[in-house]
């Protein structure tokens, strides 16, 4: 797009006068990525990432008291979300422009898209129970239905996500609410080996340093992408799990200098046998 684009951190941003960046330290970091240019700033995007960690404490109903990192960095959110124009201290912090620091701009943040992501760890309870709110209990029971985790994560309505803590006023200034869903077997195996620094690439680079080739089987790479599935860490899994079968032979191998391949199975992830060594021909010597 050609555009500056900032990435900020919700979890550093608290209430102006507390410890932790003010809510204008986003748009210093855009006109960072402008290059100073305040008009090219304007048209910009910032990525807000773990807005999820600005939820009220106990949800919706919680209220009346004070709530540093939480509902009221939502409400100074707010005059930046609805395009306003705000006053932007240069150098570090609101703080230098009272000291008489280096100044401030005015900017208009009416052009600028924000785009508010995070995990919201536990908002599929919340949506579970608003999908079998008409079921009851006792002989009603039998109508819950136990629902698939990528279609709660479809069914996400504003209501959970007020439910969750995010105040209406703020809801209602985000006004597109998308999710993204769980990663397929195959996206897996993809993530594992066609990225430019993807972990298998990675490893075969290590043992190759040692002048032993690593190889996978595509069906060792499936059960691996199948393994991480099962655990709620998603890709992140990955490393872990690759990590994991390649130990025992990480240590052992550079001390052997007969190892001229390993080749990782599918039963070796499913821990039925070890991995295949091919060795070098022994040197004849005189």
């Amino acid at each position: 797009l050609n555009v500056p684009f900032y990435v900020g951190d919700a979890t550093r941003l608290t209430q102006a006068g507390y410890v932790g960046d003010d809510v204008e330290s986003l748009l210093q970091g855009l006109i960072q990525a402008a290059d100073g240019d305040m008009e090219r700033a304007q048209w910009g995007i910032i990525f807000l990432d773990e807005i999820d960690k600005l939820a009220r404490k106990s949800g919706r109903g919680a209220t009346g008291y004070r709530d540093v990192t939480g509902e009221g960095v939502q409400q100074a959110l707010l005059k930046l979300l609805e395009g306003s124009k705000v006053v932007v201290p240069r150098g570090m912090g609101a703080k230098m422009v009272f000291a008489g620091g280096g100044g401030a701009d005015v900017i208009d943040t009416s052009n600028i898209l924000f785009i508010g992501a995070g995990s919201f760890a536990g908002i599929e309870e919340l949506v579970e129970m608003r999908l079998n709110k008409g079921s009851g209990i006792g002989f009603g029971q039998s109508d819950r239905r136990k629902i698939e985790k990528t279609e709660v994560f479809l069914n996400v309505c504003e209501d959970d996500v007020l439910e969750f803590g995010i105040i209406p006023e703020m809801m209602g200034r985000l006004p597109v609410l998308t999710t993204v869903i769980d990663l397929t077997e195959e996206e897996m195996v993809r993530i594992l080996t066609e990225p430019k620094n993807a972990l298998i690439k990675q490893f075969k680079a290590l043992f190759a340093m040692d002048g032993v080739d690593l190889q996978f089987d595509d069906a060792a790479l499936r059960a691996i992408g199948r393994e991480a599935k099962k655990r709620p860490t998603g890709a992140r899994g990955l490393r872990s799990i690759v990590e994991a079968l390649l130990r025992p032979y990480s240590y052992e191998t550079p001390s052997d200098p007969s190892v001229e391949a390993i080749r990782i199975t599918e039963d070796v992830v499913n821990g039925t046998a070890p991995a295949i060594i091919v060795r070098r021909a022994a040197q004849l010597t005189g």
